[in-house]
């Protein structure tokens, strides 16, 4: 078991690969769970498989950095940036993730059930196979992102910005997708089941069944 890392430990690593003394911030497998390390510059730091549990990410910089497989479930990454980040098979279960940046980020296969991402921006962001079952999507900009067999299972989707969004194969059961601006979005093979499309905008998309709405 990985030993019980604190606040001062990880700042020490961030001024050492400030000052040039150090190329690389490795924290891989590391116990950073219940810290405080909001605001810390974390950009592509090595955070494979790092226990975050409930850990404090607010407005931390987290760009490029490596947290395939990481454990982040309660986690508060509220503005945290994470632009381009490797979130592979990370677990983000009832985080908080309220305006945060996660652009061109890959999030394949992670776990985001309950999560709030309320006003998230994730344009371009990877999120194929993810898991946001019961996840707060309200207001979120996901233009152009790929949700290509993500289970979006009672999501809270609502004035989000799927447009352009490929989304193939996607499970939208019962998903709240109220006054979505959805145009161009891929849907083919998509289930749909009672999901909630009232004042939706689905101008050009591709349905489940292949064909184009007007």
């Amino acid at each position: 078991m990985a030993d019980k890392l604190t606040r001062e430990d990880v700042l020490a690593m961030c001024a050492a690969k400030l000052a040039g003394e150090t190329a690389d911030i490795w924290l891989n497998n590391a116990d950073l769970s219940g810290l405080d390390l909001s605001e810390c510059d974390l950009r592509f730091a090595h955070l494979r498989e790092a226990n975050l549990s409930s850990a404090n990410l607010q407005r931390a910089s987290l760009s490029g950095a490596d947290l395939q497989m990481a454990n982040l479930t309660l986690a508060d990454l509220r503005n945290a940036q994470l632009y381009e980040a490797n979130l592979g098979g990370a677990d983000l279960s009832d985080a908080n993730l309220t305006f945060a940046y996660l652009g061109r980020a890959d999030l394949t296969g992670a776990r985001l059930l309950g999560a709030n991402m309320t006003m998230v921006d994730a344009r371009k962001a990877n999120l194929s196979l993810t898991d946001l079952r019961r996840t707060n999507l309200r207001e979120a900009k996901l233009s152009g992102a790929i949700l290509e067999v993500a289970d979006l299972t009672d999501a809270k989707l609502a004035s989000a910005n799927l447009s352009m969004a490929n989304a193939r194969n996607a499970k939208l059961v019962h998903a709240n997708l109220n006054n979505a601006d959805m145009h161009n979005v891929n849907l083919k093979g998509a289930d749909l089941t009672q999901a909630d499309t009232t004042g939706a905008d689905l101008t050009g998309a591709t349905m489940p069944d292949g064909s184009k709405h007007s």
